[in-house]
């Protein structure tokens, strides 16, 4: 969302630094023991989102534009 919309409003840039949910933790994931400690709130963020950055959903939205793009391509292929 930083990376499409911090110009539109999407963002609120001062709640970034205490962006922090309910910890999940997958079970091959090593534990972040600063963001362990921290306390959780329900507000809908899974995880510790405080390290958001533009620059990360740039790389996040460009992979699945690419993965989209791979994809319409082999299902065209498939049809000829």
């Amino acid at each position: 969302m930083m990376y499409l919309g911090m110009d539109k409003g999407w963002v609120r840039p001062e709640l970034i630094a205490t962006a922090v949910g309910n910890y999940s933790q997958c079970a091959d994931m090593p534990v972040d023991s600063a963001a362990a400690a921290r306390p959780r709130v329900n507000n809908g963020i899974t995880g510790d989102a405080s390290r958001s950055s533009a620059e990360l959903g740039k790389m996040a939205f460009d992979i699945k534009v690419d993965y989209a793009v791979k994809q319409i391509q082999g299902f065209l292929s498939a049809q000829k």
